[in-house]
């Protein structure tokens, strides 16, 4: 696994990969600006936002959506411009957007934290459509999310208690059923933060603390394991010409001195071939 290219975030996260521009988007949270990379040119650009941005989902060529601190935003690629889509009653002094992603029917589900981890009210957020719609809660931390290949099964992990659900999925309703366990991950292994579904319904998660990728399958069995040469990785994504190139954002934000002489990386993206091909990511349908 490899740097994608030099540049240092604070809290990389939410990495979408667009097919049709084969270009690479993530984000750096704590240093409020999204990015995008052109891979067969190589070229780097960077936004700053007005706010903490959790997630985006791409909406065209030009415009982005993203979950910012106050809400749910449009981003012009062209002038840089924001614009609130709406807002979210949340306290913002205590929590914010976090990981994030559109469903095979193009609504955009994003995830919420509690910032200091003490009171199990996050949950997801659904923006159909334009329409804001509340969704499961009951957690300090919301990662992990993902849909299956066909749409039907849901992903979603716990990160405080280490726990990746699988739920049920209404295609035509947007709508998640119960939570079932698909694994609990020990302190040693790491705690489930981002992750992505490959073409053969494989859920590839980022153990955060732990410096490694791993896939599960539908039995909640680890079936492949890659190193990161950081300690945190955040989430992985599908991407390049063939989908089989995955890319891993990472984190520096509140780490030690020594660890970050122990891995001087931290805060990159990375990525490197796999033997499995992802899934087009789907654009977010206003």
């Amino acid at each position: 696994m490899k740097p994608l290219l030099p540049w240092i975030c604070e809290l990389g996260e939410s990495p979408c990969w667009s097919v049709a521009e084969q270009a690479l988007y993530w984000v750096d949270i704590a240093g409020e600006q999204v990015h995008r990379v052109d891979i067969p040119s190589g070229t780097h650009r960077h936004w700053s936002v007005p706010g903490e941005p959790g997630c985006l989902a791409v909406v065209n060529s030009s415009t982005l959506m993203v979950a910012l601190t106050h809400g749910f935003h449009t981003l012009d690629l062209v002038s840089g411009a924001t614009l609130r889509v709406t807002g979210v009653d949340i306290d913002v002094a205590r929590m914010r957007f976090n990981d994030g992603r559109c469903d095979r029917q193009g609504r955009f589900w994003a995830g919420t934290l509690d910032r200091q981890r003490s009171i199990p009210s996050a949950g997801l957020w659904k923006l159909d459509r334009g329409e804001l719609i509340r969704g499961p809660h009951g957690v300090m931390l919301c990662n992990g999310l993902a849909f299956s290949p066909d749409g039907a099964s849901m992903y979603f992990a716990d990160t405080f208690n280490r726990c990746v659900y699988r739920h049920s999925y209404d295609t035509v309703t947007g709508t998640p059923g119960e939570p079932e366990l698909l694994r609990r991950f020990t302190a040693a292994e790491g705690a489930p933060d981002g992750a992505a579904v490959d073409a053969e319904g494989g859920y590839w998660v980022a153990l955060y603390e732990a410096g490694r990728i791993v896939r599960l399958d539908e039995r909640g069995l680890i079936t492949e394991s890659i190193n990161v040469p950081v300690h945190c990785p955040t989430m992985p994504c599908f991407g390049g010409p063939d989908l089989r190139t995955l890319f891993v954002t990472t984190s520096r934000r509140k780490r030690s001195t020594r660890e970050l002489e122990a891995f001087p990386h931290s805060g990159q993206v990375f990525c490197t071939d796999v033997g499995v091909a992802g899934l087009p990511e789907p654009y977010y349908v206003p």
